[in-house]
């Protein structure tokens, strides 16, 4: 039922945007920022599977990353400001929000083998993409490559995971790529927020390579609410930590916010185990 509903919200979502309705096209912009995306893929790593969760946020890391490399080196501009009928940061091309909207809805998509769900999640990254040519920030190329980018970058995580297969490994490999593109748009322009965050996040990424590598898998796909609620709650604690850290403008304070970020999330699941769930007599 609430993959019905959802597919129906998705439907309004597109038919709303196409029709140049701006309330609509704000909304679903709004619901398009990369940070949604991440906070999902936090979820479902700390809810629902830690294999999963990995496996998303570790194909977001690597979209979010090639995207703001390419938007620092290329430093192609947006439509005149005059015409914007939202806010927006940064260089044009590629759209963040294209590429990342459309590479959640190819991880999920691989995640679950969920087909509705999938279509769901596709008809939202379309309205997404083409709410930021109805807002005037974002012109038709800029969204064509970043839906472009955003297939490439996800098909390439798949292509890694289907071959690891294992969780730990796979985030470490697609770790790479990510820290060798935040360094070099960080390289370009440092200025940018998202630069030295998504820095700090692939740097925190390999750092959590020996943990995650140890971990137990009855550990890691648990649902048990000793797990669950501390790892929920130690996920956002971080996600506070970044948002302050953000306000401070500071690159070292924000790339170390962005590592803390993802340490705090890997490990939650461990440290809830052993401080929580142990104390209560379970495994």
């Amino acid at each position: 039922m609430l993959l019905i509903l959802l597919l129906v919200f998705t439907i309004v979502e597109l038919v709303g945007t196409l029709l140049g309705v701006v309330s609509v096209a704000r909304l679903t912009s709004i619901i398009g920022k990369s940070s949604f995306y991440m906070v999902m893929g936090i979820l479902v790593y700390s809810v629902y599977s830690g294999r999963m969760g990995v496996f998303i946020v570790g194909g977001l890391g690597l979209t979010a990353s090639t995207t703001v490399m390419l938007k620092t080196v290329l430093d192609m501009p947006r439509p005149p400001q005059n015409l914007w009928l939202t806010e927006a940061t940064g260089p044009g091309f590629p759209s963040g929000h294209a590429a990342m909207s459309i590479s959640f809805a190819i991880l999920v998509w691989r995640a679950t083998k969920n087909r509705l769900l999938a279509s769901a999640l596709l008809i939202h990254a379309f309205a997404v993409s083409y709410s930021r040519i109805v807002l005037m920030v974002h012109y038709p190329l800029d969204v064509v490559g970043g839906l472009l980018v955003g297939i490439a970058t996800s098909i390439l995580s798949v292509f890694i995971y289907d071959k690891i297969g294992e969780p730990a490994k796979y985030l470490f490999i697609v770790s790479i790529p990510s820290l060798l593109a935040s360094i070099v748009a960080s390289y370009y322009m440092p200025s940018y927020s998202d630069t030295p965050l998504l820095t700090g996040f692939s740097a925190g990424a390999l750092l959590v390579y020996p943990l995650l590598l140890r971990m137990p898998g009855n550990i890691l796909e648990s649902r048990r609410k000793c797990i669950i609620i501390p790892s929920v709650t130690l996920g956002f604690l971080g996600l506070g930590l970044v948002v302050l850290l953000e306000r401070t403008g500071s690159y070292p304070l924000i790339l170390i916010g962005g590592a803390l970020l993802v340490i705090a999330v890997v490990s939650s699941r461990l440290l809830s185990h052993l401080l929580v769930c142990r104390n209560k007599g379970r495994i």
